[in-house]
């Protein structure tokens, strides 16, 4: 442990005894606007890069032989000038061109970065990073990215669900600009309604956000931006086609309806029609279905106004079928001869943001945003319906401004939420579970900038539910610039949820397990189900370190999060293995998390990053205190991406390959089961690997060939009891590992 503890000393330390000098500036736009993500890099050294931040700033080091600095953002002319002072800060503006002539040397961009100038710890994922793997829609974003787990969560429908900090989806808050997005009815499957090529970016923050953003995120936040309308790119065309018979076709049209106003309408359609069946267990090992999903977004942005607004207007209809090979909804549905699944949803989404900016000088602006969000599933898991219809409206109006001639920043808020919830539950006697939340939250927060090492953000939120009642949340995040090259992060904040224990547990529905809750439908005290809300406080410190080996820049990430929960909805499958049993936590629940990060440019154009993460993530069950089942104790990850170096970068060839290795995962108790039907107490270690090879025959047109699971690695009997699936012992949810195998996809991108 010495040897450890020396090694990080070192490793932290050595970069920062040789004393380098800086370049600095702003990145902005024609009217003074910062660019945030813009690149920059030296013309001499292309290998070495760095990105603006949220306030348009950048430092990047000066070189030896290094003197012309290229600025590039996208939608924007390049910017090349000779930058060779250290004792100034470069204002550059750039300007909007149709006609992008000039040629710059030819690299691989970075498509994630992090926040360093923000307290707060965020990872920044570009549209291009998504282009790295089939990420068809949102869920499947995570591939490539370490921060985020993603795993299946059953057999059925092969749901995918993202975790963070060894915690499962429910706790971690998955927004849309800031606005909810994927909870309650739409938690399970909410992510994967939003096609891949509709993202802008994706940020993503680890454990504590801000008090701006509600009060349920305890493991982090999620917030995805949509792709604003472009007039300069009248048309996009996605064309996706899979080995496991998936076809998706995504139409994007853009245009300029007046001076200051556009429109775009994003046009997504998917389906999967053939049966697969790989493993001959007679169960589909991906379900049937198709999905129509319709986008229309408007944005008005004058130039000589200080008010800019947007509208959106989303419509979902989705169908999912599965089960047994030959079911047909017609003639087996909810019958018990042929066992199958179906679930048909119908989604509307209504949201706005409008913002007005009162001064430019001190940056203030006030910022209202509002959402409304229907809806409605009908589903059946074999004999089993559960329906769940739910309307969810949020407004937040927000003021932040810089307090004059400083940099301390200020902002502060009011938000109202309103659930209306109608459940039918139609198994084991349970019937009809209905009610209404109202929330009412008003935040402040604080940043205060020390000095140019120092800076504090502390944030304090005051909500009232009619359900929980007045609560506090209180929210810190420090940012300490310990050497030029050493940064450290520590945060500390606390957060509220109410579990919705069918919509959130769909997955033990495709399994013959009874639902134990305390009560049907007890909503008083505090209590939904009979169960108290969730409360948790969530710790981190990251530790970021930039370094050089052989006149190669790396960046090494260190991060340390602890999850303590004071109160907790505990989901037990170790009682018994024809049982889930829900109650409150007695005792701790806990999830400590370490994750070490490396990011490391290779050679000319190849890009490394790896990550290992070990996790601690126990509850104090019934039957003792044990592991978190189904969640691994190590993981390890890499990532390369190259770019064959070609002197005209619109015509050249990209490949990224990805490995994940997945540790032991305790599974739960089967003992009860009949021999054939009974799990080790923990599954096997295994890893997987996808590769993907992308063709640029120009701007505007590229290729793109994939494979996923290269080694085809596949979970045996995934699905218990699958040869008596109306018997006790049943159970499709219990996956911990994939079950296709090896799967082939293609596809294309064309704009005009």
């Amino acid at each position: 442990m010495k040897t450890l503890f020396f090694g990080l000393f070192v490793i932290v330390l050595l970069p920062n005894a040789i004393a380098q000098d800086f370049v600095s500036g702003i990145v902005q736009d024609e009217f003074e606007f910062p660019l945030e993500g813009a690149e920059i890099y030296w013309q001499e050294d292309p290998g070495y890069k760095v990105y603006t931040n949220t306030e348009g700033e950048f430092k990047i080091a000066l070189l030896d032989q290094a003197k012309n600095l290229v600025v590039r953002y996208s939608g924007f002319s390049t910017y090349r000038f000779e930058a060779t002072s250290t004792q100034q800060d470069y204002i550059i503006e750039l300007s909007t061109s149709e006609n992008l002539a000039e040629v710059v040397l030819s690299i691989v961009p970075q498509t994630t970065f992090r926040k360093k100038s923000s307290t707060i710890n965020s990872l920044i994922m570009h549209e291009d990073e998504l282009k790295k793997a089939a990420c068809c829609n949102l869920s499947e974003s995570f591939e490539t990215n370490a921060t985020v787990d993603v795993r299946y969560s059953d057999a059925i429908l092969g749901s995918r669900q993202v975790n963070m900090l060894g915690l499962n989806s429910p706790y971690l808050y998955a927004s849309k600009n800031s606005l909810p997005i994927a909870r309650g009815a739409s938690q399970a499957f909410g992510l994967a309604f939003i096609p891949g090529t509709w993202v802008d970016k994706i940020e993503v923050t680890s454990g504590v956000n801000s008090v701006a953003d509600g009060f349920e995120a305890i493991a982090g936040q999620i917030d995805v931006s949509f792709k604003e309308p472009d007039p300069e790119e009248p048309l996009f065309v996605n064309i996706f086609a899979s080995e496991d018979a998936r076809f998706e076709a995504n139409v994007h049209f853009n245009q300029k309806v007046a001076k200051d106003l556009n429109t775009s309408l994003f046009i997504h359609g998917s389906t999967r029609t053939a049966e697969n069946d790989r493993n001959k267990d007679q169960f589909l090992d991906s379900p049937i279905g198709e999905q129509l999903n319709l986008l229309n977004s408007w944005s008005f942005t004058p130039k000589e106004s200080n008010l800019r607004g947007q509208l959106n207007l989303n419509f979902v209809n989705d169908r999912k079928q599965s089960g047994e090979v030959g079911f047909s909804p017609s003639q087996h549905q909810l019958g018990n001869e042929v066992w199958g699944a179906e679930i048909k949803t119908q989604k509307m989404d209504v949201d706005t943001d409008w913002l007005y900016q009162l001064s430019e000088e001190n940056k203030s602006f006030f910022e209202f945003k509002a959402a409304f969000r229907y809806h409605d599933q009908e589903s059946y898991y074999g004999q089993r319906s559960f329906d769940i219809e739910h309307k969810h409206w949020v407004s937040k109006l927000t003021y932040e401004t810089l307090l004059p001639k400083t940099e301390h920043r200020f902002l502060a808020g009011i938000q109202y939420m309103r659930d209306d919830f109608e459940e039918v539950v139609d198994f084991q006697g349970l019937s009809q579970f209905s009610r209404t939340d109202h929330n009412l939250g008003g935040f402040a927060e604080y940043t205060h900038k020390f000095n140019h090492k120092l800076s504090l953000t502390s944030g304090i939120r005051l909500d009232y539910h009619n359900q929980i009642g007045v609560f506090a949340l209180p929210k810190m995040h420090l940012k300490y610039q310990l050497f030029d090259q050493t940064l450290i992060k520590a945060s500390a904040g606390r957060g509220r949820r109410i579990a919705n224990v069918f919509a959130e547990n769909q997955r033990f529905m495709a399994s013959n397990r009874s639902f134990t809750i305390p009560s049907s439908n007890e909503t008083n005290n505090g209590k939904i189900y009979g169960l108290e809300a969730e409360d948790a406080w969530t710790f981190g410190i990251n530790i970021q370190q930039d370094f050089e080996i052989f006149e190669r820049c790396g960046e090494l990430i260190i991060d340390a999060y602890s999850t303590q929960f004071s109160n907790q909805v505990v989901v037990d499958l170790d009682q018994s293995a024809q049982q889930v049993v829900f109650y409150n936590l007695e005792g701790k629940s806990f999830s400590n998390i370490l994750q070490i990060d490396v990011n490391y440019n290779l050679i000319d154009h190849l890009n490394f990053r790896g990550s290992y993460k070990h996790y601690q993530v126990k509850t104090d069950f019934i039957s003792g205190r044990l592991f978190q089942p189904l969640q691994p104790e190590n993981r390890a990850f890499v990532n390369l991406s190259y770019q064959l170096n070609n002197k005209n970068e619109e015509k050249t060839w990209k490949f990224d390959a990805t490995y994940n290795w997945t540790g032991k995962q305790r599974l739960p108790f089967t003992s009860s089961n009949s021999e054939a039907n009974q799990l080790a107490e923990f599954s096997n270690p295994f890893s997987t690997v996808n590769t993907q090879i992308t063709k640029l025959f120009s701007e505007k047109f590229e290729v793109y060939l994939g494979l996923e699971n290269v080694f085809n690695y596949q979970q045996e009997n995934p699905i218990l009891g699958a040869d008596n699936p109306f018997g006790s012992e049943f159970d499709a949810s219990l996956i911990y590992a994939p079950i296709f195998g090896r799967m082939l996809y293609v596809g294309l991108r064309y704009s005009l």
